[in-house]
């Protein structure tokens, strides 16, 4: 395209042009002068279709008339670095009543991309998925826990001086329900067992016991859970086991939940003496009309 109002450096466009006098006209102006400035050769676009960048190093009113300096800036590919250029001067007389910034922002906004590159993609934006607060155990208050259970063996009772076996009945276990408003799972797990044995000692372990035959033990032998009274009497024996938790939403895996949840069961023993063990099919001692007593 050959633009008849492209000048040489500093010189003064013909008299017919002297017309433009209003910002209407210098944009109608620039429309046709823009495009000689752009390299709109099909064969850029083998390489790049980045347009050629078009600045205004200048835009000032001066005796009368309106001078606006350009440069072109040609983008660069992985074979040629990029280059910037100056060009000529175009000087507009009379001047239009109009600040130098606004002959600056016509200048800005009409750099105009070549014919021949396709329209840029639009940005993919994906939804911010919100973030969800940290689930504490007050949350989970409708999840319970199973029920812990207490045993003894021999079942309910014991001999003055020999170790009495005591089992706890916990395990892991999942519970189903909705957590914070959608459908989830909450995970138990026993971790400690905090056993009181009614007179004084405790101790706390990480096994819930087992029983001797599991143990491959004989019966009053001592193990990890047992305990020896040295006197007679009945004795409220009881066992705290702590929980961790943790949720899962349906999808998705394992959170784990700060802190820890407390079930407790307990039991009556009745310590009595005898001489060689045996068992009974009930405690012995104080009128009791058991098998074996």
């Amino acid at each position: 395209m050959v633009c008849p109002m492209a000048t040489a450096r500093n010189q003064i466009l013909p008299l017919r042009y002297r017309a433009v006098a209003t910002l209407s006209g210098l944009v109608a102006l620039l429309a046709c002068v823009l495009p000689c400035f752009t390299d709109a050769a099909p064969a850029r676009a083998a390489t790049t279709c980045s347009p050629p960048v078009l600045d205004c190093t200048a835009g000032s009113i001066s005796g009368g008339q309106v001078i606006i300096g350009r440069s072109t800036t040609t983008p660069g590919s992985p074979a040629k670095p990029a280059t910037r250029t100056g060009g000529a001067t175009i000087i507009v007389v009379p001047a239009p009543l109009h600040a130098p910034a606004t002959l600056q922002l016509v200048c800005t906004i009409s750099a105009i991309r070549p014919w021949y590159c396709p329209a840029p993609a639009r940005p993919v934006t994906t939804p911010a998925v919100p973030a969800r607060a940290p689930v504490t155990l007050s949350d989970i208050a409708a999840f319970v826990p199973q029920a812990v259970t207490l045993q003894s063996e021999p079942q309910g009772w014991a001999l003055v001086g020999l170790p009495v076996n005591f089992l706890a009945g916990a395990s892991s276990h999942v519970v189903s329900g909705r957590l914070l408003g959608s459908a989830a799972n909450v995970r138990f797990t026993p971790i400690a067992f905090a056993w009181s044995y009614g007179e004084g000692t405790s101790v706390t372990t990480t096994s819930p016991g087992a029983t001797w035959a599991a143990l491959g033990l004989p019966a009053f032998s001592a193990t990890a859970t047992s305990h020896v009274y040295r006197a007679l009497g009945s004795y409220r024996v009881s066992v705290t086991v702590s929980y961790s938790a943790a949720y899962q939403y349906v999808g998705s895996g394992w959170v784990a939940i700060s802190g820890r949840l407390n079930r407790l069961a307990a039991t009556t023993i009745e310590v009595v003496s005898g001489g060689v063990p045996l068992l009974v099919t009930q405690p012995c001692g104080r009128g009791s009309v058991g098998l074996g007593c």
